[in-house]
């Protein structure tokens, strides 16, 4: 552990030589450590945010598991905050071949996609996003509660900038799978869009296969 001013650290994740620390439910009093009631302990900290004891995230590698759980700690910009009734859900499209054509592509509106871009870059504008987002109700997927989404969202042309935030995830998108009532549902931080990095074009660049196919199949 880690002690700083009396509070407890524990290292949480070791990433790319660098490993995290997280507060926990302990601190540092008379030259040994107690218990604090403030605090999440170490293991509740890992269970909040990738619950490996959930059915529905037992289908991962402990690899794959620990992939997801690290997606918490990419750097990221705080964007809009969304209601819940507009992070909504669609089924991926899927070729003649059973191949995703979506595979972690999700949809925005022209408001959302506007917004996300003056945060980030106010003179830019960009029609896609990779983001994170919580909050998507589980209601399509069985017994989930709320689902953790990571991809990216494409900008849906037909959209107004007048409408309210809205953001649809797709099933490829769900990284992560929570029981009912492990979230507050009235908690905002599951509604707000983290902005990993927007799209951008270089020039000159090359095209590749799949770009080809692509365009080729969707015109």
């Amino acid at each position: 552990p880690f002690v700083l001013w009396g509070v407890v650290f524990r290292a949480f994740f070791a990433k790319e030589g660098t490993f995290f620390l997280v507060k926990t439910n302990e601190q540092w009093v008379d030259g040994k450590i107690v218990d604090s009631p403030d605090g999440l302990t170490l293991l509740d900290t890992v269970n909040f945010h990738n619950p490996l004891s959930f059915p529905g995230n037992q289908n991962q590698t402990m690899c794959k598991w620990s992939a997801r759980t690290a997606l918490a700690l990419s750097n990221s910009v705080p964007g809009p905050l969304l209601e819940a009734e507009n992070i909504t859900y669609e089924n991926d499209i899927i070729s003649d071949q059973g191949s995703e054509m979506t595979d972690g592509c999700g949809t925005a509106n022209r408001a959302t996609t506007l917004a996300v871009s003056r945060l980030v870059d106010p003179e830019s504008y960009s029609v896609a996003f990779q983001f994170r987002l919580g909050g998507l109700k589980g209601s399509k997927f069985a017994n989930d509660n709320d689902l953790f989404l990571q991809g990216m969202a494409l900008e849906d042309a037909t959209t107004s900038t007048r409408e309210p935030f809205k953001v649809i995830g797709r099933n490829s998108q769900v990284k992560i799978r929570y029981p009912p009532g492990h979230h507050d549902p009235l908690d905002p931080t599951l509604r707000i869009i983290d902005i990993l990095r927007l799209s951008h074009m270089r020039s000159p660049s090359s095209i590749s296969a799949e770009t080809i196919i692509n365009l080729s199949d969707n015109g």
